[in-house]
């Protein structure tokens, strides 16, 4: 790989990236395109199912939001909720008000958007830097990534986290290595990014960012431009700071002014996540995650050892070579960062594959260039194919089994036939012409289709939306309910049954003495053995509450001594 491939080209590189921007008009109509597709495929599902998963944690303290209109800090059901920071759940809210309305369909919207924008940024990005056709092309992979289409379909903060840290990234990359002549306009957008990463996940989104950084700020110091590190690190740097500061200084006065104490224990956690705790952590880590996200991100991940190779690398033009090793070098700096912090969750380090997109769009255009690169080309795109086809038929197989449901089993035929026959039309003329590949448009959304309904059937299996029906059944819809945990866990059980529920954030605090009697309680299994171990408590008219595999809770009449 080249270490120093692009000392001394700033400017070289800058030109180059100018000059493809004014020749790629096309790449806004491209990323018009994707932004349309991207949103075509996720719509029809965003108002499918119920709430499930986290989502209770972001739309419930939205809209409570809208509903006191008390936006500075989350709430859920009476108490201070703040495991992450609120910038989702501001979207969130903000789209119940335009709508006028909330609804699952509503609250999901942002998500769908922050998405489509993602790949629309792909497209551009990818179109500045190496020509329009690798913009489009780093679009399609974008909107074809399959790992990242769940986070478009729920309310759940990934998709602007994803959106945020992977504009602040792409934006570096500009500022450090393209080095345009109007840079604040790039500085700015950086620092916004990152604020808004920062106030939707934390640090949860830096390990792009900071790969970006290092590798930039080892360009620039090579280059004899240290100087740059402070407007083009260190200015977003404090533009992101400044907003995630000003937004805590403001939550602390406002739960003042209300004389709420806070909940920090989801900070504490968040806190003991940003390292490994120890070398087993380390190692599984280092076995699991590179190659998760890796595996994931194929056929876009492939690009790295494609890039790394050299063979394709030639074919880049030297002024823009520098940008694609920046990307290579950030995302490996990226993926070490996600291993020395201990990552347990592939899902936390989707940002890392964003800059693949564009560096996949010059490699494939590259690639078209010769007859050495053209042939494995034609191989990953027709593997692509078949691939997406078989992922279709097994998502529509799985719908199936967990659903029977006659009304979509049409559609999940109809779309994975049409996906095989859109495949068995383009393997062959790819052979011939590169304008086959346009058939990976539909064929993408035809698979978008049984991972749609695969993916809501699964989710409403999941909800608490049918535990609901039973708690409020049991209680009674005069009743009141007091929870801990299975708040915390599931908290859609509560909206949808609607009855008033006293949430005890702290188990130090929700257990018999601290709780009026005459009435009902839901413990999960630890909360159960905690109660029935304290002398004298009997919990009468007790009822497991087990609808599904993660609604696993015990109602019980907590009543007189």
């Amino acid at each position: 790989m080249e270490m120093t491939g692009g000392i001394g080209g700033g400017e070289h590189a800058g030109q180059t990236a100018r000059s493809a921007g004014r020749k790629g008009i096309g790449a806004r109509p491209a990323a018009a395109l994707v932004f349309a597709l991207s949103l075509a495929m996720h719509l029809p599902f965003l108002g499918m199912t119920p709430m499930a998963g986290t989502e209770g944690h972001r739309i419930l303290p939205a809209h409570e939001m809208v509903r006191s209109g008390w936006w500075a800090v989350p709430m859920l059901f009476g108490k201070p909720f703040m495991t992450k920071p609120p910038l989702h759940l501001w979207l969130i809210a903000s789209s119940e008000v335009i709508a006028g309305r909330g609804n699952v369909l509503v609250w999901r919207l942002p998500s769908a958007i922050a998405g489509a924008l993602l790949c629309a940024a792909a497209c551009l990005f990818g179109a500045r830097w190496f020509g329009r056709t690798a913009g489009l092309i780093s679009g399609v992979c974008c909107v074809g990534l399959i790992t990242l289409w769940g986070q478009s379909q729920v309310a759940d903060i990934d998709a602007t986290n994803t959106l945020a840290a992977a504009i602040c990234a792409l934006c570096e990359i500009e500022l450090l290595i393209v080095q345009p002549r109007k840079a604040w306009p790039w500085v700015l957008g950086a620092g916004l990014s990152l604020g808004a990463t920062l106030l939707t996940k934390g640090p949860g989104g830096l390990p792009i960012i900071l790969g970006v950084w290092l590798w930039g700020g080892c360009i620039l110091i090579a280059r004899r431009q240290s100087v740059l590190l402070l407007r083009d690190i260190l200015v977003p740097l404090l533009i992101g700071g400044a907003i995630f500061g000003v937004y805590v200084w403001f939550a602390r006065q406002s739960l003042a002014r209300h004389h709420v104490v806070p909940d920090l224990s989801g900070v504490q956690e968040g806190a003991s996540r940003l390292y490994a705790t120890s070398l087993a952590i380390l190692a599984k880590t280092l076995l699991t995650i590179p190659t998760q996200l890796l595996a994931f991100g194929i056929p876009v991940s492939l690009a790295l050892p494609a890039y790394l190779s050299g063979r394709l690398r030639e074919q880049i033009p030297p002024a823009a070579r520098p940008v694609a090793t920046a990307i290579v070098g950030s995302v490996l700096i990226a993926l070490a960062i996600c291993v020395l912090s201990g990552m347990d969750n592939p899902r936390y380090g989707y940002p890392v594959l964003i800059p693949l997109c564009p560096l996949a769009g010059a490699l494939a255009v590259a690639a078209s260039r010769t007859v050495d690169g053209a042939k494995p080309l034609r191989a990953v795109a027709s593997g692509t194919a078949i691939a997406y086809v078989i992922v279709a038929a097994a998502l529509s197989v799985s719908a199936w089994r967990i659903s029977h449901s006659r009304t979509q089993l049409p559609i999940l035929i109809a779309s994975t036939s049409f996906a095989l026959i859109a495949t068995v039309w383009m393997l062959p003329r790819l052979a011939r012409s590169w304008n086959a590949a346009w058939a990976f448009v539909p064929l993408i959304w035809l698979i978008s289709v049984p991972f749609g309904i695969q993916r809501s059937v699964d989710r409403s299996n999941t909800s608490g939306f049918h535990a609901a029906a039973d708690l409020r059944r049991i209680v009674g819809p005069a009743g009141s309910i007091a929870a801990g945990n299975a708040v915390i866990s599931k908290p859609e059980i509560f909206y949808y049954a609607n009855i008033p529920v006293e949430f005890y954030s702290d188990h130090k605090t929700f257990v018999p003495g601290r709780i009026a009697p005459g009435q009902w309680v839901v413990l999960d299994t630890l909360e159960r053995k905690r109660w029935l171990g304290e002398p004298g408590v009997h919990l009468e008219h007790e009822q497991w509450l087990c609808r599904n595999a993660s609604t696993d809770y015990y109602v019980a009449w907590y009543g007189e001594k």
